[in-house]
């Protein structure tokens, strides 16, 4: 930055507090004392920030301009700071700028420090003092594949410690149970890969043809939406990983020697994301060409983890396949959620997957379903009976209109001296095409494909 008065000003009173607030820490190259020069000050710093904030005056001072380049080359996020837009030399100008009124600078700090909170440095600070646990995928997957140490697992504190305690609230409020309940443990885990293995579980084998034969035309059309072949691929709720395998393999067959897929496989059961890897990496056309980040959290955190797959400058590809949004009692919620900003980015793709309704009776052995759907009254030690739990065909719970819900029930629950009748356990949303088509373009999004099956449908989508 120029040495003035006036820019000491806006330094002093705003930047420089904002930025101490916000967490980072500021330096300036006038300020650091060595005996090199006063460029390769600002060379060295440069490569180290995660964030640059430029003073340019006018055209005349180039300084600044080959600073910015600078930070531009090492894609080093900058912001320019100037008294009048106008005056910002050309060949920077089309980079994020703020202007101040040196009669109003406390307006001015106020408009600083939300640019500042809606930089990918800070969320990436954000993460950083969020996250608890890290540790390399292999030792807790024992994939034995050098290429897969790559892959780290970030534990979010919002994954509920004190199950029990949670899975109890829902029963007494008459809530149906979150679905994240059933998959975080060794039983519900188990049920679910038994569930996926069973011959009469139609969908779910039938949606799997589907991408052995199609996923390499769905990559296709991503690739050309997006541009290019490299992409990043986080996928909401993996499963078992059969899916993603299909899809990534026609994802790296499309790939350049040298370049990588990066895999960002997200749910809130470390035991299904080490099932998901397994399946993935072990694929010999595959691991070559694949970098694998998992991230341990409940959906609803997506944004806070943003800065993990914004790692690289590429697009990003979501998928969210199966059951996954059929499960969500308040999937409308969840959709609205990836229109946060920094959950998803505009111009990302989204692979969605949805349950329609159908005739066919689709769930699989219903022995299989009763102990999947069972896995909450074994966290909680109560008895299991087969009898008392059944399934029952409901309108109106999901935001989206003409949507059919199956809920499974358990006739009654004794908890804490009491008894609770009809609990509903879980629920999966089957919906109309029409109707769900309608939501997701009144909701943020563009549709670029569509595949309609008997029993399901996948879109392609783009976050506007």
């Amino acid at each position: 930055m120029p040495f003035r008065q006036e820019f000491e000003k806006v330094y002093r009173k705003v930047v420089e507090p904002v930025l101490k607030k916000c967490g980072f820490c500021p330096v300036r190259a006038d300020e650091i004392k060595k005996s090199s020069s006063m460029w390769s000050n600002i060379e060295g710093q440069i490569q180290q920030a995660g964030l640059v904030i430029a003073f340019p005056t006018d055209a005349s001072n180039s300084n600044v301009s080959i600073e910015v380049g600078y930070a531009m080359a090492f894609q080093t996020e900058t912001i320019l700071i100037c008294k009048d837009a106008r005056k910002i030399p050309t060949d920077i100008r089309h980079l994020n700028h703020l202007s101040y009124d040196l009669n109003n600078l406390s307006e001015f700090k106020k408009e600083f420090s939300e640019w500042i909170k809606n930089t990918n440095a800070y969320r990436y600070f954000k993460v950083n003092k969020k996250v608890k646990k890290a540790q390399p995928i292999f030792e807790r997957a024992d994939t034995r594949f050098p290429h897969l140490l790559d892959a780290v697992f970030y534990l979010s504190p919002d994954v509920p410690p004190d199950r029990r305690s949670d899975i109890a609230k829902y029963i007494k409020s008459d809530s149906i149970i979150p679905m994240k309940y059933l998959y975080g443990t060794e039983r519900g885990y188990r049920n679910w890969l038994n569930l996926c293995d069973d011959p009469e579980y139609e969908y779910y084998r039938e949606s799997e043809k589907f991408y052995a034969k199609k996923s390499s035309e769905i990559i296709k059309v991503v690739s050309s939406v997006l541009g290019v072949v490299d992409f990043d691929f986080i996928s909401l709720g993996p499963g078992n990983g059969r899916k993603d395998r299909l899809i990534i393999k026609s994802a790296v067959k499309r790939l350049s020697k040298g370049q990588h897929l990066y895999y960002y496989p997200l749910d809130v059961s470390s035991l299904m994301l080490e099932h998901a890897i397994r399946t993935v990496g072990h694929d010999p056309h595959i691991r070559e060409n694949l970098k694998i980040k998992a991230i341990i959290t409940d959906f609803n955190e997506l944004a806070a983890f943003t800065p993990i797959y914004v790692y690289r400058k590429q697009p990003n590809v979501f998928s969210l396949l199966g059951n996954t949004l059929g499960n969500m009692k308040n999937e409308g919620d969840f959709l609205r959620v990836l229109q946060r900003p920094n959950a998803m980015l505009s111009g990302d793709i989204l692979i969605l997957e949805a349950k329609l309704l159908s005739n066919r009776s689709t769930m699989g052995t219903k022995e299989l379903n009763k102990e999947f759907d069972s896995t909450f009254l074994f966290e909680l030690g109560i008895p299991y009976c087969a009898e008392k739990l059944s399934y029952e065909r409901v309108n109106g719970i999901s935001a989206i209109p003409n949507t059919a819900t199956v809920v499974a029930k358990y006739s009654e629950i004794p908890l804490n001296g009491n008894t609770y009748k009809d609990v509903s356990l879980s629920c999966i949303h089957e919906y109309d095409y029409i109707s769900l088509i309608d939501f997701l373009q009144n909701n943020g999004f563009e549709i670029i494909r569509e595949y309609k099956e008997e029993l399901f449908a996948t879109i392609i989508l783009k976050k506007k």
